[in-house]
């Protein structure tokens, strides 16, 4: 499977953007469907002040991924995991991240032109950086991502 397929697929798949709530996704799903923390405690053969505690590194961030899957298991719920990126889809961080790349690498080369005289007008310019994006985002081994 191409990369690009995968980048495509991996836009269309995108999730509606949710944020975590304050409380965290357990005590907010176990609150939801009327499950009390003894219950979810027992379910997971834990003291019911774990179950306060677990919500509360929810919450804090610091959590693992593992104990997140057994109390979603343990509330009848699947554990979903991934990353989205910020502000559109996994394409236009690509495009937007080559465009950088291209701007920040042409700076150079164009300052060394308009000192022999050989500069780009403006229009050229975009022109070029958004060619050399456009190639180098269809090309994910690329290295825009190098410093």
């Amino acid at each position: 499977m191409s990369k690009s397929l995968v980048i495509k697929q991996l836009d269309e798949s995108l999730i509606e953007k949710k944020r975590i709530p304050k409380s965290g996704w357990i005590k907010m799903v176990r609150k939801a469907i009327g499950m009390k923390a003894k219950d979810l405690a027992l379910r997971l053969n834990v003291d019911p002040s774990t179950i306060s505690k677990l919500e509360k590194n929810e919450s804090d961030g610091k959590i693992t991924i593992n104990t997140l899957k057994k109390l979603a298991q343990s509330m009848n719920c699947e554990l979903v995991y991934g990353l989205r990126p910020r502000g559109g889809s996994f394409s236009s961080l690509i495009q937007a991240q080559a465009i950088s790349y291209v701007s920040k690498n042409i700076d150079s080369i164009q300052h060394s032109m308009v000192l022999e005289k050989q500069g780009l007008t403006s229009e050229e310019l975009q022109i070029l950086i958004e060619t050399q994006a456009k190639r180098l985002s269809e090309n994910v081994d690329s290295d825009i991502w190098t410093s």
